[in-house]
């Protein structure tokens, strides 16, 4: 009688200087070897140097030095990509009949939507996962340039029951959908992932939302049914923490702790350098009004004089607003004024540069396609968050701040301050219902602000 393979009969070993994929036939009792190209495609390889490989515990160490002095920058990001592809074969192998390496390749193809249209009807909702994500990452699915393809990574994730490689307490009851085929998920099964999602606080609406994106893609584009809609609300099992309820919002007194916040209070790992930046950043955020992305991403060729040569602007089009329809250039690439604080920070860190991104993010050292950089920017306007959020602790301020509550402090102050609710709109660069008809030109009326209004009653000492 054959033995199915299981997912300690693969692993990773390091071989003609390459670490290739090894599959033990518990029938045979032979290995086979597999190179990672055939699991990642061509576009990918590993990054770090194989010398570094760490053979007993099959995976690359990450200080070259033994006291763990020298970081391998790279070797982190390998070792999380082969514990993903480990988890995902193992998945694969758990829950399909396979007994020989070539029957591992043929479901893993599969699963990746390799297989034929006629076979997807077959497909469970993990595999048809992965072959919607792969279609968001090819850029054959595109919206607005988005990065979306990273919640169904999550989704794959979690429907493996796995968290940065490592198998969860609720991975069993992940694999069940998982393992359901595609066409028989229905209005019942959505509810009951709504509320495994909910019940295992595992991030309710991206969970959600892909979920319910990826049997909606299968029904229209391979059963043809676009009229196909899942019932249940999922309102109706949103934890409460999760509902939308408005960006908190930073008092006067606290934007003055945090402006002018001693970094050597926390995260005594990270550079003092860093630190600074990160407040800097959040400066500049308040101060110009501006979202998250479109300040993380400032350019030095875009601080530009005003019209009447005494003042600097921001001259940028929102990357949100990129592919707007518009009437003329002018109604999303107008500038907006820089405040004498603003422009303290950008005379700091252009130091006679005359070009590329201001600020001096890793991801901000060479230009990237927008669909890798999206990956990046969310990423460090998280740490910024989280940043924000250990200072709101310390402090113990009854807020949870994220990055973009500086944007809602700043509209929020200059409103408060008596100024037209559509003159703020044009400032900040958001939309208000028929802007157009009541302003000639937005750069007048961004201009007709004082920009230092923002920092009125906040002082700041560095």
């Amino acid at each position: 009688m054959k033995v199915r393979l299981q997912p300690n009969n693969v692993y990773f070993k390091k071989h003609e200087n390459k670490i290739k994929v090894f599959i033990h036939d518990p029938n045979s009792n032979k290995t086979v070897k597999k190179a990672l190209k055939f699991f990642w495609g061509k576009d990918y390889s590993i990054q770090t140097d194989t010398n570094f490989w760490n053979e007993e515990k099959r995976c690359f160490r990450e200080y070259s030095d033994k006291k763990g002095k020298c970081p391998i920058k790279s070797a982190q990001t390998d070792n999380s990509r082969l514990t993903s592809l480990y988890a995902r074969i193992a998945n694969i192998l758990e829950n399909a009949e396979c007994y020989t390496p070539e029957d591992l390749y043929t479901a893993y193809n599969a699963a990746l939507g390799i297989c034929a249209k006629a076979s997807t009807s077959k497909q469970t909702l993990l595999d048809y996962a992965i072959y919607y994500r792969n279609l968001w990452e090819s850029g054959e699915i595109t919206k607005y340039q988005s990065g979306n393809f990273v919640i169904y990574d999550k989704l794959i994730h979690k429907l493996q029951g796995t968290f940065k490689g490592e198998i969860m307490p609720w991975a069993n009851k992940a694999k069940k959908f998982a393992s359901m085929p595609i066409e028989s998920i229905n209005n019942e099964t959505f509810s009951d992932w709504c509320k495994f999602i909910a019940a295992n606080r595992l991030g309710y609406r991206d969970s959600v939302n892909a979920f319910r994106a990826t049997v909606y893609y299968y029904q229209r584009k391979e059963k043809g049914n676009k009229s196909f809609r899942f019932t249940h609300s999922v309102l109706e099992d949103q934890p409460k923490a999760e509902m939308k309820k408005g960006y908190e919002t930073f008092t006067e007194e606290q934007l003055t702790m945090l402006f002018n916040f001693d970094v050597s209070l926390i995260f005594p790992k990270m550079t003092k350098a860093i630190k600074e930046l990160y407040i800097d950043t959040c400066i500049l955020m308040y101060g110009l009004y501006s979202r998250p992305v479109d300040t993380l991403s400032i350019k030095i060729e875009d601080i530009q004089k005003d019209r009447t040569n005494k003042s600097f602007i921001w001259k940028y089009c929102p990357k949100k607003k990129e592919n707007y329809d518009f009437k003329k250039v002018a109604d999303r690439n107008y500038g907006v004024p820089i405040s004498n604080v603003c422009l303290t920070i950008i005379k700091k860190y252009t130091k006679g540069r005359k070009s590329g991104y201001l600020l001096p993010f890793k991801m901000n050292e060479e230009e990237k396609e927008w669909k890798k950089r999206k990956i990046q920017v969310n990423h460090t306007a998280c740490k910024i968050g989280k940043f924000l959020q250990e200072i709101a602790k310390y402090h113990q301020w009854d807020i949870r701040p994220s990055m973009y509550s500086l944007r809602h402090t700043a509209i929020t102050h200059l409103l408060k301050q008596k100024e037209n609710i559509e003159t703020v709109a044009v400032f900040a660069k958001t939309s208000m219902k028929q802007i157009e008809l009541t302003y000639m030109s937005k750069e007048d009326v961004a201009t007709s602000i004082n920009a230092n209004k923002a920092f009125y009653g906040i002082a700041i000492n560095r």
